[in-house]
């Protein structure tokens, strides 16, 4: 256990984010993951109800899509059992532009 927290998550996280594919339709956002088993989430763009930006000074950064637990802040985006992270867009560059075309298809009807 010791080990994995010092060391073996961090090559986990590495593993399960190269397996990280997303993808925006005109309805949907979907976001494919998974490292021993495939994890698809499928979310309606228009009944999000909380969408958060975090842009860095390189234009790239993460969208937040859904509401924040504050056990999710003092985590600081660290996978714990108990405590349930909202889907995120992690690492995406222009994320500015990808978070206006999300803002744009939630207001088209």
């Amino acid at each position: 256990m010791g080990l994995y927290i010092t060391v073996g998550r961090f090559f986990i996280d590495a593993k399960k984010r190269a397996n990280t594919v997303y993808g925006i339709t005109s309805d949907r956002i979907i976001i494919k993951s998974g490292i021993f088993s495939r994890e698809i989430k499928s979310l309606n763009i228009r009944t999000l109800s909380d969408i958060t930006i975090n842009q860095k000074s390189d234009d790239s950064g993460t969208i937040t899509l859904g509401s924040t637990d504050f056990r999710n802040s003092m985590m600081q985006g660290i996978e714990w059992p108990g405590v349930k992270q909202p889907p995120c867009l992690e690492f995406i560059e222009d994320v500015k532009n990808v978070y206006n075309q999300i803002i744009n298809l939630q207001r088209q009807k």
